[in-house]
């Protein structure tokens, strides 16, 4: 066993799994003085570091699509890599929200509420117009 940096965090040597599994013991003077407990907001941080590493292997693939070696490859290859490069920019839009929405929840409550209240007034515009959900009644 390790001495802890600081008094009371995390031991050093386990800081990057103690991120990635949520599970923190504490220490003092090298010896641990609390059992590991879960931390309720590991989640985010494992969307975090996902969310880092999909901008590192996209930003890869983008400057890799600029070169010589991708124009040489078969066209079925090529566009295979494009579908890929805007699977994986959705798949980030998707991270980014999800982060953002764990972080600040009375926000996005706000803005579930805005778009509820706007869904059910673009439902009574179209009811007005003899449509419910889009399709004539």
């Amino acid at each position: 066993m390790t001495q802890a940096d600081n008094d009371g965090l995390p031991m050093q040597g386990e800081q990057a799994e103690a991120q990635l599994t949520g599970m923190h013991p504490f220490v003092e003077h090298g010896v641990i003085i609390e059992e590991a407990k879960p931390d309720p907001n590991a989640w985010i941080e494992r969307m975090k570091v996902e969310h880092h590493e999909l901008d590192k292997r996209g930003m890869a693939l983008t400057a890799f699509m600029r070169t010589d070696k991708f124009k040489e490859l078969p066209a079925r290859d090529r566009l295979l890599m494009e579908v890929q490069q805007r699977n994986m920019a959705g798949y980030y839009e998707v991270l980014t929200e999800r982060i953002f929405r764990a972080e600040h929840p009375d926000m996005a409550a706000m803005a579930d509420q805005r778009e509820a209240e706007e869904h059910a007034q673009h439902q009574q515009d179209l009811r007005k117009h003899g449509e419910v959900n889009g399709h004539p009644v």
